[in-house]
């Protein structure tokens, strides 16, 4: 997924995958910052990228980032 998401949005880095920690909404706060979109924006192109890749993929939950929070063991 790391890939596919790179190929989205370049000025992804590795440590942007390790704050964002496939939290949806991190991901969001993420694209709204760095291309200055409003948030609106920003998850309006997360949720289209988000289906088009779940509809390739044949499993629209499947893509490895997700909208509930990662909460410590």
């Amino acid at each position: 997924m790391r890939g596919t998401l790179k190929s989205w949005w370049g000025k992804l880095a590795d440590d942007d995958f390790e704050q964002i920690g496939g939290q949806k909404d991190k991901l969001i706060g993420w694209v709204q910052d760095h291309y200055g979109q409003t948030r609106e924006q920003a998850q309006h192109e997360v949720e289209r990228h988000m289906k088009e890749y779940g509809d390739t993929k044949g499993d629209r939950a499947g893509y490895g980032v997700s909208d509930t929070p990662k909460t410590a063991a």
